[in-house]
């Protein structure tokens, strides 16, 4: 008898679809980034398991994260090999701001859905939080 393995949402895991995907922030809680501040998420596999790694505008960031169908939750804990880890430079403002909401936002992600070339994700309300353009 084999038994399968299940995922934190509590189902057979499935291929992960975000795996690949880089994407470019255009929208954060409803408003748009600050102007020449690029806001990047990649979703990769790693050693440890899927991790989503990029740039807040001002600091570089690996975060792990569990996906089950559309339900997505990203993690911001310290512990680099298990968890995820944020580069601590001095952002000035308004960039200081802007990538505190971003870290905060992700905390917030509940779900996720693709249409087009955007990757939209809301928190546990439904409601849209961000959404990201891929890039090529």
């Amino acid at each position: 008898m084999i038994a399968a393995c299940t995922s934190a949402f509590g189902s057979v895991p499935q291929e992960d679809p975000l795996i690949g995907t880089k994407a470019v922030l255009e929208s954060l809680n409803g408003h748009e980034p600050l102007k020449d501040t690029e806001i990047i998420a990649e979703f990769v596999e790693y050693e440890h398991g899927p991790r989503v790694i990029g740039s807040t505008g001002c600091n570089q960031y690996v975060l792990r994260y569990q996906q089950d169908g559309n339900h997505l939750a990203i993690s911001q804990e310290d512990d680099p090999t298990k968890q995820g880890v944020v580069t601590q430079l001095l952002c000035v403002e308004p960039e200081g701001a802007m990538e505190q909401e971003y870290l905060n936002t992700l905390k917030e992600v509940a779900s996720f859905q693709t249409i087009a070339d955007r990757l939209e994700m809301q928190n546990q309300a439904g409601q849209t939080i961000l959404v990201f353009k891929k890039m090529e």
